[in-house]
């Protein structure tokens, strides 16, 4: 069972980017380049229950995978705070974005802000955050324990590149928002494919 939730990390990230390929696919005039993965999700997009079903779907596999990363961590001999909270993070990061695309999904492009659109704004901020924390955390925690020889600066890395990306959207401006967007959540994606491998490699 701990093998199976673990794989789940690497489940997540590549649902996640086929519903970014599909939902792209399906939307003529959509540009990856220029729009945000979450107007794909937005209340007049087309295809928006099926992406919606992909993207809950895609946050309950990281939720899982929080778990197993949990459980690994409270087995490995090393239990500290921080690979505790890096796994507890994954699992609140995967219902936030359940709750985000149920309930709080971005307003479409030149629209008025409406409440949902706000909270939308104001809980993406939030992943966003979390997404750099939890490979910070990880990376610490497998650098202290010393059970991943290499990978603890890799995810410390991985975080560090997050947040220059991240800083990157603003000056690019937003004719290539879409873009730095991709590229920042791809960092994240690979990241958790790569720990989720090795974590499934190193349980017994």
């Amino acid at each position: 069972m701990k093998k199976l939730l673990l794989i789940c990390g690497a489940i997540s990230p590549l649902i996640y980017i086929g519903m970014t390929i599909l939902g792209g696919a399906l939307w003529p005039g959509y540009n990856h380049i220029k729009d945000t993965v979450s107007e794909l999700m937005s209340p007049t997009a087309p295809n928006k229950s099926l992406l919606d079903t992909l993207m809950a779907t895609s946050s309950i596999f990281m939720s899982l995978f929080g778990i197993g990363v949990l459980h690994f961590v409270k087995t490995s001999g090393h239990t500290t705070r921080l690979g505790v909270t890096s796994a507890v993070m994954l699992i609140v990061l995967g219902i936030l974005q359940i709750v985000v695309v149920l309930f709080f999904p971005q307003d479409p492009m030149g629209e008025e802000l409406t409440f949902p659109g706000k909270m939308h704004i104001g809980l993406v901020g939030i992943q966003a955050l979390m997404s750099i924390l939890i490979p910070l955390f990880m990376g610490l925690w497998i650098r202290k324990t010393e059970l991943m020889p290499g990978f603890g600066i890799y995810s410390i890395v991985s975080a560090v590149l997050t947040v220059v990306m991240g800083i990157a959207i603003f000056p690019l401006g937003k004719s290539i928002m879409g873009l730095t967007e991709r590229i920042t959540v791809l960092l994240y994606d690979v990241w958790m494919i790569v720990i989720a491998v090795q974590l499934f490699i190193r349980s017994n």
